[in-house]
């Protein structure tokens, strides 16, 4: 991908150049034309990284000001103010060392000590590119590339210029402001995807309705009994439709917000028993009994109830339906293991047929079906442990699948303890 001259967004710009007059009418320095050019750019300009470099002359009034919202103590000099930019900002000195970084840059990069070269921050030869060429003399310049956080990739989009040279010639000499497009790059991705699967699974649902509308309205237009063997037949195929479509959108919808990590507390004895209630109709109609070995309370997860609730709907339709009639599906806490000092485990088991170990690993890929047919005319949309998965990627949770054929499965989900609900669990 090559470098391409974007202009910065005019909000960014007069928000940072704002800050830039504040710092500047503070400092008592005079705005010049190369400040009010940078910050025309949207980077602050010579008056910012001006006052950024140079520490305010008393430091009484800072020590006043007690601590940020933060809980860190009043800042001495001016570069505090831009700590709490909602963008992450960077600064480079003349050497494109660190100069300065700002809250948002360290949440989303890591520490790092003034000093340290780019490289060793930001591993991105695009960025290094787009900085070498604006430290040549390049005019302002932005570049997308992409950044691994937390096991996750991210989509930056850079915007990279060069800092105005205010009498005094400050530290810094190269500003990097920098947005995150990760959502928006999901959301291309993801209506790519829709199409594609959607256009496939779709296809021979459709087909057989319209066949069987060509039929009725032709050869057996006065037929009742064709019209009462097709009809069912349509209906199911419409409903395998409607399936697939909330399927689809409900898998999207996680996706979009796979970076995002809930923070609520939910009450995981609650929720299950919860959740068993809402397929109660479905375990009678196919003479499963489930049976929940869970405490309502006293076993709590950090997560997103709306979410955690689909997921366990998602494992116990799979169990009834692959369970057999007059069958069992089992939920119990997991037995804690030592590499999940703080997670808490939650297993569904069934008593079905099991699945062979060679299909195991792709049981969460979407539309994935085990040949042969485990639910037979049962089967779903090929999308539950697909949604599974992604919930579980956004709750930074995981999923352990254990099956032998002929012995049945068990799915067991590990999700992060709530604080304070350490340590529940069975022991081993």
């Amino acid at each position: 991908m090559g470098l391409s001259r974007i202009s910065i967004p005019a909000v960014v710009a007069a928000t940072v150049a704002a800050i830039a007059g504040v710092i500047a009418h503070a400092q008592g320095l005079d705005p010049t034309p190369s400040a009010i050019l940078a910050g025309a750019l949207g980077l602050g300009g010579a008056a910012l990284l001006a006052a950024l470099s140079r520490p305010v002359a008393s430091t009484s009034q800072a020590e006043q000001a007690g601590r940020s919202p933060h809980g860190t103590p009043g800042r001495a000099d001016s570069r505090g103010l831009l700590v709490d930019l909602p963008l992450p900002l960077i600064l480079l000195d003349h050497d494109r060392k660190l100069h300065f970084a700002n809250d948002a840059a360290v949440e989303l990069f890591g520490p790092a000590k003034e000093g340290e070269v780019l490289s060793s921050i930001i591993r991105s030869p695009l960025l290094a590119e787009a900085v070498a060429a604006v430290a040549l003399g390049g005019a302002p310049t932005s570049v997308e590339f992409t950044h691994m956080r937390a096991r996750e990739q991210r989509v930056l989009l850079a915007h990279v210029a060069p800092v105005g040279s205010p009498a005094g010639r400050p530290e810094a000499a190269i500003t990097i402001l920098i947005e995150d497009h990760t959502r928006l790059a999901r959301i291309e991705q993801m209506r790519s995807d829709f199409i594609a699967n959607a256009s496939h699974e779709l296809r021979t649902p459709l087909a057989a309705i319209i066949g069987f509308i060509e039929t009725l309205r032709g050869t057996a237009a006065d037929d009742s009994e064709a019209r009462a063997r097709f009809l069912p037949i349509m209906a199911r195929q419409a409903e395998r439709m409607a399936r697939l479509v909330g399927d689809l959108m409900s898998l999207n919808r996680i996706e979009m917000n796979v970076h995002l990590r809930p923070g609520d507390t939910v009450v995981l004895g609650e929720l299950l028993h919860e959740t068993a209630a809402a397929v109660a109709p479905l375990a009678r109609a196919a003479e499963v009994r489930i049976e929940i070995e869970v405490p309502r309370a006293g076993t709590e997860v950090t997560g997103d109830h709306d979410e955690l609730n689909q997921l366990f709907v998602n494992l116990i339709d799979n169990a009834i339906k692959y369970g057999g009639s007059g069958g069992l599906v089992e939920i119990k806490l997991a037995p804690m293991e030592p590499g999940r000092a703080r997670m808490i485990g939650v297993t569904v088991t069934d008593h079905g047929p099991g699945i062979a170990r060679q299909h195991i690993p792709r049981l969460t890929e979407r539309f994935y079906r085990v040949p042969g047919g485990r639910g037979g005319s049962k089967a779903g949309t090929g999308l539950g442990l697909s949604i599974v998965k992604h919930i579980l990627n956004r709750h930074r949770g995981d999923l352990a699948i254990r099956s032998e054929p002929g012995q049945g499965a068990s799915f067991t989900v590990w999700l992060p303890s709530a604080p304070g609900s350490y340590g529940t669990g069975i022991a081993n």
